[in-house]
């Protein structure tokens, strides 16, 4: 079937499924990016805060997103210093218990430092191959964690979106669209 430039031309009439389409996604994109932005602070004021406790206690042993947040290098360096202080001190050995409730809290910090990640849009709608649901084949699709894929992928199918629905009308596109979404 070809296509001429009459039928895409065709009469003008706004893209109404389209713009409806359009309007959504950036509805979607301004929630998920702004539950993004405060999922990635309260990370941040978590890692911040299991960074401090493990300096104060540099015999515990760190997770490795804390090693990545901190800094392998600086770690090792840290750690020898504190230990080489406690030599020339004489301190004694830290009990294994004291050990075991301080790795306990650095492990509960660390676990309120990832729970945020665990929320984001990405994580939550995105398509997972190896957990496939009907909810996912379908919502996948609006999720964008940056903003110039956003902005180009709207545009595309502005213009694309608008040239089909006046070719092949409102029904076939909403069709097209969830299936090209799937």
């Amino acid at each position: 079937m070809s296509v001429t430039s009459s039928q895409i031309e065709g009469p003008r009439r706004l893209p109404v499924l389209t713009g409806v389409v359009c309007l959504a996604l950036t509805a979607s994109f301004v929630a998920t990016h702004s539950a993004s932005v405060i999922a990635q602070r309260e990370r941040s004021e978590a890692l911040e805060e299991a960074s401090a406790y493990f300096i104060e206690q540099p015999h515990l042993v760190p997770s490795p997103d804390l090693e990545e947040y901190v800094g392998a290098a600086r770690l090792d360096n840290h750690d020898q210093a504190r230990r080489l202080q406690r030599d020339r001190r004489g301190a004694p050995p830290i009990p294994s218990g004291l050990t075991r409730r301080r790795q306990e809290t650095l492990d509960g910090i660390m676990e309120r430092a990832r729970a945020p990640l665990e929320t984001l849009a990405g994580r939550v709608h995105g398509l997972k191959p190896a957990q496939p649901s009907l909810e996912t084949i379908f919502s996948h699709a609006a999720v964008h964690e940056v903003g110039l894929h956003f902005l180009v992928c709207l545009a595309l199918l502005f213009w694309l979106g608008a040239m089909l629905e006046r070719l092949w009308g409102g029904t076939r596109l909403f069709l097209f669209q969830g299936g090209a979404a799937a």
